[in-house]
């Protein structure tokens, strides 16, 4: 064998060397990226489930002050009821 053949198989063996490798680090970047979408996402679905049960919280809060609003607010009509029933006389 010449050495012009020695040195073409030496660079076909680091060429399939070099494939190899870029294809690895290719396989592993693309392992890397679909973990980083999948833990996105799970941290985008316990924050919407976050907003849940804060939405759920203020409206029951909701909820709570318009009964006493409308509380009040019957204490007030019958308190004007009364006020015009002994003014009407």
């Amino acid at each position: 064998m010449t050495e012009y053949e020695t040195a073409a198989l030496n660079l076909g063996y680091w060429q399939i060397i070099g494939a190899f490798l870029q294809a690895s680090l290719g396989f592993v970047i693309g392992v890397v990226q679909c973990g980083l979408i999948y833990i996105g996402l799970k941290r985008m679905g316990q924050a919407s489930e976050d907003r849940k049960s804060q939405h759920e919280e203020a409206m029951e809060a909701m909820k709570s002050q318009h009964g006493a609003t409308m509380h009040a607010l019957d204490i007030q009509r019958e308190a004007l009821r009364e006020l015009i029933a002994r003014t009407a006389r």
